[in-house]
Order: structure tokens, then sequence, then C-alpha cells
């Protein structure tokens, strides 16, 4: 019944699953054309997939944390993928699995961006990082600092490092998703060069944090740097060993304006360990849904990786046929 199914995976990786569902519109936009079987699998010491009963038991030494590790995980993914296979009479299906982010580098720079879009952004927010400490240690300078950047009442500056996590959050998100339409490191610094003349740096920069995430009351200050599962595990997961050792069938899709694609595979291991780069593209912008604004190259390097993709398959199901002829020649 299920012969012809192909199945497909996606990890949660270093967070729960319900986003992934929603937002990795490549599974479903393209799953058709195959008469595949989506399956998302979350990732181990997240959401509700927890071991030892709780969260707080899970993280709470090294013990407990001994088995938060990729290995681990995708351990976890054979076993799921396997069981499905069988319970649903899909031995035979191929199962191509997809995931993002995770394995990449920890290294970003947002720096690079902003130099080519602009020379000007570039020196404001050079300027102002060194000038951070010197109003904060001013007499009320944490208290200058929270009535500039409009800091809610849950999360006041309490030091000056606190508003250095939030903003190098913030650039280091934007330029990680730098993608189109939107392009958000050009709107920080379309808002930071806008500014009339004679606007002041703690005014520019601030113009800057609210094109980013939008004019708001107040601005949650501990948004981006808060304590969660997340930003707790993310020591213990990597992922890029494990797939250096294993590595066959796989497309290394690098988008070169996400400061991760440092770390990434760039140029082809083999005839079916394949890199797919784009000058253009951002933090795993392929996996998103398609959409009328894609740029030609986005929807030529989606074309690229279905192409593989398609390759991988029809060698999957020509060698399961001379596999199958042989075991009956021999039966008989």
């Amino acid at each position: 019944m299920y012969d012809h199914i192909d199945m497909k995976s996606r990890r949660g990786e270093e967070s729960n699953i319900d986003a992934d569902v929603a937002g990795i519109g490549f599974l479903s936009d393209n799953a058709p054309q195959f008469n595949a079987l989506i399956v998302f699998i979350e990732h181990r010491y997240y959401g509700k997939s927890i071991p030892f009963g709780s969260r707080e038991e899970a993280f709470r030494n090294a013990s407990t944390l001994g088995y938060f590790n990729s290995a681990q995980a995708l351990a976890d993914y054979a076993e799921v993928i396997i069981s499905l296979k069988k319970n649903m009479s899909a031995d035979s299906s191929p199962v191509i699995v997809f995931g993002g982010s995770y394995g990449g580098s920890k290294y970003l720079n947002f720096v690079g961006q902003l130099a080519e879009i602009s020379k000007f952004c570039y020196d404001v927010i050079k300027e102002f990082w060194s000038l951070i400490d010197s109003i904060a240690s001013q007499e009320n300078g944490l208290a200058i600092l929270s009535e500039k950047f409009k800091t809610c009442s849950v999360s006041p500056l309490s030091k000056s490092s606190e508003l250095k996590d939030c903003l190098g959050s913030i650039y280091a998100e934007s330029a990680q998703y730098n993608a189109p339409p939107k392009y958000p490191v050009t709107v920080i610094c379309g808002a930071i060069d806008g500014a009339p003349i004679g606007t002041d740096i703690l005014s520019r920069i601030q113009s800057g944090v609210a094109a980013f995430m939008g004019k708001q009351n107040c601005y949650d200050m501990g948004e981006f740097t808060r304590q969660t599962e997340t930003i707790q595990g993310w020591q213990w997961q990597d992922i890029k060993s494990v797939l250096q050792v294993f590595a066959s069938n796989i497309i290394y899709s690098n988008g070169l304006r996400d400061p991760y694609s440092s770390g990434g595979v760039l140029e082809n291991i083999s005839d079916n360990v394949v890199a797919i780069t784009t000058d253009k593209g951002s933090h795993c912008l392929d996996l998103l849904h398609k959409s009328p604004d894609d740029p030609k190259w986005l929807v030529e390097q989606r074309e690229a990786e279905i192409e593989i993709i398609k390759r991988w398959i029809e060698e999957y199901n020509a060698l399961r046929i001379i596999k199958t002829s042989k075991a009956h020649h021999w039966a008989r």
C-alpha cells in the first residue's frame, strides 16, 4: 500500500517542533509530487519530548544532560523512522530527511553585511558600541539608556551588558535571516541612515531597533537573551561532527549571506555529498514556503535540490528492483 510513498522527516532542532510544522514549507510545497508522507520528529529534551519527567530534572546536572546530544537524537530519529515504516507497511519506501541550522558555525559576522549595505550605518553602530559602557558608568546612565531604548518594566537595565546582549542578538538575527523581501539588515540600516541630520547616535540606534522589532510602547530587553531550553541546551548539541563521519546522499545548502555559512560545507565532497550555495541566500531560506516574491536565484536553488532528490529516489528504486529480482531468482 505504501510502496511508492517517500517518507520525509524534519527534526525540531534546538526548540520544540510546533513552529516547524507551519514554517517549513519546502516539505508541504513539494510532498505531493513525490506522493510523500511528511513526518515531523521532535528533538529530545524539547517541547513535550522532555525526559526525566520535567525540564527541571532533565536540565539538573551533567548526568541527566548526558543524554542530550546529537548522537542520541539521531538514534531517536532512526528508531522512529524504522518503527513508522514497519507499522505503515512502508518497508521499501525511501526516506528523505530535512534539517536546517543546528550544525552551522556559532560565529556571526554582522559587520560584513553592514559594510556592504552602508558604511555610515556601520560607523554609527561601531561608535555606539564603544559608548555603551561610558554612558552606563555615568550617574543615572542606566536610567538614561533605559529611557532612550524604552525598556519595559519587566526588563529594566541593571547593567550595560544587558543592552549589549540584546542589540548583539538583534544584529545577529537580522544578519542570519537577512532574507527577501524585507532584508532586515537593510531595514535596520535604513532607519539609522534615514534619521534627520543632527540626530544623536543613541536615537539612531534606537530607530534601528524599532524598525527591526516594530514600533512598540516599550521593548523587552530580555526577549532575545532570556534563558530558555534552547539557549541552555545549545552547548550540548553538535551535529556536524556526527554528519562528517556518516555523510552520504547529503545536500549541504548554504546562503552565503548567512553568517553561519562560514562553518558550512561549501564545496562538493563527492558525487552524492554536494554543496549548493547562493550568494544572496540567508539562513534556511530555501526550506521556507515558496512565494510569488521569491527571486529567480531562490527558485533555481530549490529546483536544483528537488532534481537531486528525484535522482536519489530513482537510484534507490532501481537498486530495490534489482535486489528484489535477485532475491526471487535465488528463491526459485
